[in-house]
């Protein structure tokens, strides 16, 4: 089997704007990192927005990208619902990043944080295919989110000690 360029990208940039929005939405909660808030959200927002357009090329023809809309209860159909719903989240939470409204940020942020440990799971779950035993097991949503994690807080990480 070759390797679905595609799908990696995605899969990395999707797994940086999670890590991303977990971190915003803990500093959100502690009230701290409000000099990279705006940063962060942007990478996050760009990093999804890249991914999204990106996975679109892995079905040979972008068009099919519509298709998925025709079977809702797909893993893909799933996955492009709260990629969607990330995406707003995380444009809202930008535009409030360079505005001072707390309560609106805070809310905003945790929401992100939340929506940030529940996509790289469906994305993961995505993959469980029968077909492909070695996919076929509850460890894949858990290494999409563990990935996660890891490369958005490392990035952030890098944002706080570069400011």
């Amino acid at each position: 089997m070759e390797i679905q360029w595609p799908l990696l990208i995605f899969s990395v940039l999707l797994g940086v704007t999670s890590g991303c929005f977990v971190f915003l939405g803990v500093g959100e909660l502690k009230g701290k990192f409000r000099d990279v808030r705006f940063a962060g959200a942007l990478v996050a927002f760009v990093c999804l927005a890249v991914g999204g357009c990106v996975s679109v090329l892995h079905m040979g023809h972008p068009e099919r990208a519509t298709h998925l809309l025709g079977n809702l209860g797909s893993g893909l159909s799933k996955e492009l619902f709260v990629v969607a719903i990330m995406g707003i989240v995380a444009l809202i939470y930008l535009v409030l990043a360079k505005k001072d409204y707390p309560t609106a940020s805070k809310v905003s942020g945790v929401l992100g944080a939340v929506l940030g440990l529940v996509l790289p799971f469906v994305a993961g779950a995505s993959y469980l295919i029968a077909a492909r035993p070695a996919w076929d097991s509850i460890a894949l949503p858990l290494m999409f989110l563990g990935g996660g994690l890891a490369m958005g807080m490392t990035l952030m990480c890098g944002l706080v000690l570069l400011r």
